[in-house]
């Protein structure tokens, strides 16, 4: 693929002035690559770059094609320090200056994108604080003469840099390291059966029921050597054996189905990580887990895509939060000291007005406790946002928070 001309920044340029408003939600990168996430309030616009030295570019698109695992570098630190959850204010581009452009955030915060080869740089500014992808150098003269009058549409950019030539690659190499991977497993499986072998050898049950029979270690028929401790009373032994035996048998059953699972991928299947493609399910059919763990008995289900749970200190809070996702509900008394309710739900889930009712005052009576009935007949005002506002204070012990884009709602405790 060639490198974006002078155009095709322009139009970008065009593109991204539509944007301004949207909010700055998420940052990857990962070697060349990186992805800008950009919040509309309804949905996340990506905006897909490379800061390959010969070829960089900027797209947008609306979903990702690549998976970025989660790195902290430079960039994405400054980025959740100083840019995240900042909105959009404008979009810088000069023809003069070639093919780069700015991101103007609220609070004095810029993005900058070059995409020249062999100049390419993305930085990140806030006030006087500066980081970048690679060191910063004085922008050259553009001089127009040498651009290309072919402006490429984003959709063809994008068929140019997915033309599947990743795909093929990686495919490659996933059968190139078939046999490779079959071997490992093969020595895996050996010392999986050995090491199951010398465990099913040991004695640590027999010990255990030979010592319920006798009360002192003197009366045992068999000499089992490492098994008894003298030392100890054969009460304290056989306690360790049974310990060690419910141990050991333990660790055979998981040694069994591991060897059942890697015989399996030996028999023709194809290992883990391999060019198998798999099957994505529609989102709209994907159910998220709650979470396993209740928090002291405070929770209340509505249904099976949305539970509300209410912490007990400070600690709770803090926990709750950050099992949390973005798109879940946090409820607080406003004005005034409580517990802290997270409401965990599937991300497109709208609750109505009754289902809110009993989620909030379920929170009500055990934040109150035992002086809700006081309370009775008495309106009392909530704090609603989702957990993306939600920002816990570094370093609070009593589990304080900062709040943005909260909603009000007055409840009647009935």
């Amino acid at each position: 693929m060639l490198g974006m001309n002078q155009l095709e920044v322009q139009a970008l340029a065009e593109e991204l002035s539509t944007y301004q408003g949207y909010e700055l939600t998420r940052f990857h990168l990962y070697k060349d690559d990186f992805a800008l996430g950009l919040w509309s309030g309804e949905k996340i616009i990506w905006c897909l770059g490379s800061m390959n030295k010969a070829r960089p570019y900027l797209i947008p698109i609306e979903t990702l094609p690549l998976k970025f695992p989660k790195i902290k570098k430079p960039l994405t630190l400054f980025f959740d320090a100083h840019l995240k959850q900042q909105k959009i204010t404008n979009v810088g581009f000069e023809a003069s200056q070639g093919r780069c452009l700015r991101l103007v955030v609220a609070d004095d915060g810029e993005i900058e994108f070059r995409l020249f080869p062999h100049g390419s740089n993305l930085i990140f500014s806030k006030g006087s604080k500066r980081v970048s992808w690679y060191p910063i150098q004085e922008l050259v003269p553009f001089h127009s003469e040498f651009e290309s009058v072919k402006c490429r549409s984003f959709h063809q950019l994008y068929s140019e840099l997915y033309k599947n030539p990743r795909e093929i690659q990686k495919k490659e190499l996933s059968k190139q390291d078939f046999e490779a991977s079959r071997k490992r497993l093969k020595r895996q499986l050996q010392k999986m059966r050995e090491d199951l072998e010398s465990r099913k050898s040991l004695k640590w049950r027999k010990v255990a029921e030979e010592l319920q029979k006798v009360d002192s270690l003197s009366l045992l028929k068999e000499d089992y050597g490492g098994y008894i401790d003298a030392k100890i009373t054969v009460l304290e032994n056989r306690e360790k054996a049974y310990e060690q035996a419910k141990k050991n048998e333990s660790k055979i059953l998981r040694l069994e189905e591991k060897i059942k699972e890697i015989q399996s991928q030996l028999e023709g299947e194809l290992p883990k990580n391999s060019i198998r493609k798999k099957v994505k399910k529609n989102p709209s059919e994907v159910v998220r887990r709650l979470p396993v763990k209740e928090v002291g008995g405070k929770t209340f289900r509505l249904d099976e895509t949305a539970r509300i749970f209410v912490g007990n200190s400070a600690k709770d809070n803090l926990s709750l939060l950050r099992k949390a996702k973005p798109w879940d509900l946090w409820v607080h008394l406003r004005d005034r000291p409580s517990a802290h309710g997270i409401v965990f739900k599937d991300r497109h889930r709208i609750f109505s007005s009754q289902e809110e009712k009993k989620l909030f005052l379920f929170f009500l009576k055990k934040t109150l406790g035992s002086k809700y009935d006081q309370h009775i007949g008495q309106r009392m005002d909530l704090i609603i946002t989702e957990c993306r506002h939600v920002q816990p204070i570094k370093g609070d012990r009593l589990g304080r928070v900062t709040v943005r884009q909260e909603r009000n709602r007055t409840m009647v405790i009935e």
